[in-house]
């Protein structure tokens, strides 16, 4: 499966970008699968949908399935 990573910081309290991005590389890699793109963004202050969000839909085009991980 190929998938891409997305990883957003709007507070200063979470994780860094990095720390995501890593944390999300090895998640896929254990499942076997091939990380195509990686988007980060920080953001500050809230928003109602996230830009990197769209981004990815855009990249991804008309994907059949979507996993969430927290």
């Amino acid at each position: 499966m190929r998938v891409a990573l997305s990883a957003r910081v709007s507070t200063h309290d979470q994780h860094t970008l990095a720390m995501q991005i890593d944390a999300m590389r090895k998640f896929a890699t254990r499942r076997g699968w091939t990380v195509t793109d990686a988007i980060e963004e920080l953001v500050l202050g809230p928003k109602l949908t996230a830009p990197s969000a769209r981004s990815c839909s855009k990249r991804l085009g008309n994907a059949s399935s979507t996993v969430g991980v927290s």
